[in-house]
């Protein structure tokens, strides 16, 4: 087994002479998943409640400081 700094200079040495694109991809598929749709879905859903949120209390003038 390979030390840590020559491991990353073989895997750079590997990328690095690759023409062509290079999709990293974890070892389970279930976290690859969750990474690349439920994070994201999440905080996109989040951002919208609070655009909605935003837009409900301009309408209705809730929230107003007097």
């Amino acid at each position: 087994m390979t030390g840590g700094p020559e491991k990353i200079v073989e895997m750079q040495k590997l990328f690095q002479s690759s023409s062509q694109h290079i999709h990293l991809q974890g070892k389970n598929a279930a976290v690859n998943r969750l990474a690349s749709v439920v994070v994201p879905s999440v905080l996109g859903l989040a951002a919208l409640a609070v655009v909605v949120d935003g837009a409900h209390k301009l309408y209705t003038g809730k929230g107003k400081m007097e």
